[in-house]
This record gives C-alpha cells, structure tokens and sequence, in this order.
C-alpha cells in the first residue's frame, strides 16, 4: 500500500509556524516564513508518496514565484498521475527511471498542459525525485536543490546531486514552451549503510546569515539527527529561529543500504 501525502501552500501557507506530516520513514516540512519579517504568503508545494512493500518512494518540491497558480497546476498534473506513477515504479530501477522521466516530459510538455499554463500568473520550480532500491533518479527544472548525504560522499566534499539553475521554471514563463526544453535529470547509486536523502525549497539557503549555504553545515545537521524526521524538525526550527522571510519546504527520508556499492579497482 502506498502512503501519500500532497500540500500546496496557498491552502496551508504555515505562517509563522513549523508543519511536519510523516509518511512512512520520510517526513514533509514546511514553515511558511516570518510575518514580522514580512512574509505574507506561502506558494510552496510539495508531494511525497512511498510504497516500502514495493520498495520506493517518490516526492516533489515546488517553489513559485508570482502566485500559488503554476504550483497548484503542476501539483495537481502529478496528482493525476499517481496510478501511472506508482505502476511504472513497480518496475526494477533502470526501466522504472527511463519511462518516469519519458511520463514527465510527455505531461508537462503536452499541448493540454501549454494550454493550462499559457492561462497562468507566474512560474515554479520543480524538484522530483524518486528511490528504488538502492537507487536514486532526479527531474529538476529550476533551483530547488537535492542532497545525498553519507560519509563516502561528504569526505570527498560531495553533498548535492544537483545544481541549482536559474531562470528555468514552469508556467506562464515555461521551459516546456520553448524550440528545446531545459532541465536536469540523473541517476545515482546509494552507498551501503545510513543514507540520507533530502529535497528542499531555497528558504533553508537564504535566511540570516546563510548558514546552510555551507553544505557541510547542513550535512551535519541532518545527517547526526535521530531519524530523517528529526532532520526534518531541525533544519525548520533552524528557519523559524532565525526569522527566515522566505517560505521553505522539505522532504526528507533516511535509507539504510545492504546493497554493496562501486570501488574503484585499484
């Protein structure tokens, strides 16, 4: 069975305040940024489904700009998609993460949906990424930012998988509507033991002195925490104590690898 959990902020903007919805081993977070420093509105949103039977989890991050509208377009297209999604994820990695990404291009750059978002205000980004097995796949458009946290990798300084890209969104102003679309995808192969897996919106990078603009503060951060859960809480109670403006969502879960990993030969 699968649980699942979706959230827009326009609906439960969180001002003020620190959400946390578990699903299963992962956690969805959101604060919706300080009033008295201005914050107003929330138009974040964010999907997080997991199937342990089954042996995968997929989750979304979206941050708009301009309104709540292409957020909730693009929410709502996912949604729609769920039997579609969960059914090509039954599959082993490597055909599941081909046809996914192939499902994604072919949904969000349709006609019906260039027509859904030529009638929007305002553009998002959009951050999905989906475990299975002990393999990770990412689909970003835009500067949301994911981040694979184990020892093998922070000791070579590796904590992201992806780039944050600017002027790349969804919506009125569409990566989808141009002569060749621009986005990122990938793959990545889970190292054995702890491996914590985290996606986010740029209100964690932004807020007071950007501490976690610095990716080891934020590897430490989550990473020495209990659970994923409990990454989750810290990285928002460290928002919401520094009176982040800006809106910030999370979703995170922790994988415990068996599988062995590459080595290099010699």
């Amino acid at each position: 069975m699968t649980e699942r959990c979706e959230w827009l902020g326009a609906v439960q903007p969180s001002l003020d305040r620190v959400t946390v919805q578990r699903v299963d081993r992962a956690a969805l977070g959101v604060y919706g940024g300080c009033t008295e420093a201005g914050a107003h509105k929330n138009e974040d949103a964010a999907l997080l489904w997991e199937n342990a039977e089954e042996g995968w989890t997929f989750a979304a991050v979206l941050d708009a700009h301009g309104s709540a509208q292409s957020a909730r377009a693009v929410l709502d297209l996912l949604a729609g998609e769920f039997d579609a999604i969960s059914a090509l994820l039954k599959q082993a990695a490597a055909p599941a993460f081909a046809a996914l990404e192939a499902h994604l291009l072919k949904m969000l750059g349709g006609s019906s949906f260039q027509q859904v978002c030529a009638d929007l205000s305002g553009e998002t980004a959009l951050l999905c990424v989906a475990q299975r097995d002990n393999f990770l796949w990412w689909f970003s458009v835009g500067d949301c930012a994911l981040y694979l946290l184990h020892p093998d990798l922070m000791g070579l300084g590796q904590y992201a998988l992806t780039q944050r890209h600017f002027f790349q969104w969804i919506g009125e102003v569409n990566t989808f509507a141009q002569a060749c679309a621009a986005y990122s995808s990938g793959r990545f192969m889970l190292r054995p033991g702890q491996n914590d897996i985290v996606l986010l919106t740029d209100g964690v990078l932004e807020f007071g002195t950007r501490p976690f603009e610095d990716p080891a503060q934020l590897a430490a951060t989550v990473y020495e925490a209990e659970s994923a859960e409990g990454g989750v809480r810290h990285l928002l109670a460290a928002v919401q104590q520094g009176q982040g403006r800006d809106s910030f969502t999370v979703v995170g879960w922790r994988v415990e690898n068996s599988h062995a990993a590459m080595q290099p030969s010699a």
